[in-house]
């Protein structure tokens, strides 16, 4: 099978979800791109976006056209733009890695605003593709004759590097990581109350930003509470990097399903998530306010026995979305597309 697949946003958790992709399907994988990342050798031919939105919608037709793919598999909302503001006389499965609708601190008449652009697009869709049950619900609510099907994400690291049950890194300071774009999604300003809650509360910890953005006034929000930020790292330094947390916490607002969050589970580090719709029906420990995540956090810090339950909630998320699951829901997508 030839993919084609389109994204404008190349870089952290969505280039790595598509490296996967092209990694663990057998086929021939072509990308139409813009982004901060480098593609790998798993895409037979890549070619940047130019600028403007009217000429990446002439690319795609074009890329079509000279590469005749079976398929175009677009992520992300941009892309999903590119590819679907016109018939392409080509399938779309669409993965959206997120709805900007889903986001609760957009206003909303621009959350209405972004509903409606969706649904009118979805008209030029085969196949939705969901990350979890929440986004596959938006997705049907959108247009319910909607084919909607769900994929899973998988871990980008070694399995085999995943740690002792409870065990932890050994260093001085105990250390809260996040991973991802210093961006509104991400919602640094809540990491940061929780490194400021963490310091009223007493505790030395130590809060580590994996990652990087454009943001500059959440950079400085983050500075200014005494969280580091690492800037964007490869994936060995990014590896290295969580293997020195004992804690991930996950502060984003809104989310398809993060790969960090996958990424820590693998390596058997305790995970907190934000308790945001996404995370409905995954057995995880889940915080409301900054204050909830910094009791929760000393709990985590302070218990064998609650460390080693985190462990096997990891191995259970693991096992749940694993490679296996992710090619076999990846060929059962394509093949319905096309047909």
């Amino acid at each position: 099978m030839k993919v084609l697949h389109v994204t404008e946003c190349y870089a952290g958790g969505v280039s790595r979800a598509m490296n996967t992709l092209a990694a663990i399907y057998e086929g021939e994988h072509h990308l139409l791109w813009a982004g901060e990342d480098s593609p790998p050798g798993a895409f037979v031919s890549s070619q940047r976006l130019p600028d403007g939105l009217l000429e990446r919608v002439r690319s795609v037709r074009r890329a079509v056209a000279t590469i005749q793919p079976d398929l175009v598999h677009a992520h992300s909302s941009w892309a999903g733009v590119y590819t679907r503001l016109l018939p392409i006389g080509v399938p779309v499965a669409y993965e959206p890695h997120c709805f900007v609708f889903d986001d609760p601190k957009r206003p909303t008449y621009l959350r209405a605003a972004y509903w409606a652009a969706e649904s009118a697009l979805s008209v030029n869709t085969n196949v939705t593709i969901a990350l979890t049950p929440h986004e596959a619900k938006l997705a049907k609510r959108l247009r319910p004759l909607n084919r909607v099907r769900e994929l899973p994400n998988v871990a980008t690291v070694d399995l085999s590097l995943a740690r002792s049950a409870g065990g932890g890194t050994g260093s001085e300071r105990y250390t809260v990581s996040m991973v991802g774009r210093v961006a509104r999604q991400k919602d640094p300003e809540y990491f940061a109350e929780v490194a400021l809650a963490a310091k009223r509360a007493g505790a030395s910890w130590r809060f580590v930003w994996i990652g990087d953005g454009n943001d500059a006034a959440s950079r400085i929000v983050l500075a200014n509470a005494g969280v580091e930020i690492t800037g964007w790292l490869d994936g060995a330094e990014l590896v290295e990097t969580l293997q020195r947390s004992d804690m991930y916490l996950h502060s984003a607002s809104y989310e398809g399903f993060p790969l960090s969050v996958l990424d820590a589970a693998a390596l058997s580090i305790p995970i907190i998530v934000r308790d945001v719709a996404c995370f409905e029906g995954f057995d995880l420990m889940k915080a409301s306010t900054p204050e909830d995540a910094t009791r929760r956090i000393r709990t985590v810090a302070t218990s064998l026995e609650v460390r080693r339950d985190l462990t096997e909630k990891s191995r259970a998320l693991t096992a749940r979305m694993s490679v296996e699951a992710q090619r076999a829901g990846l060929d059962a997508i394509y093949r319905e597309a096309i047909a």
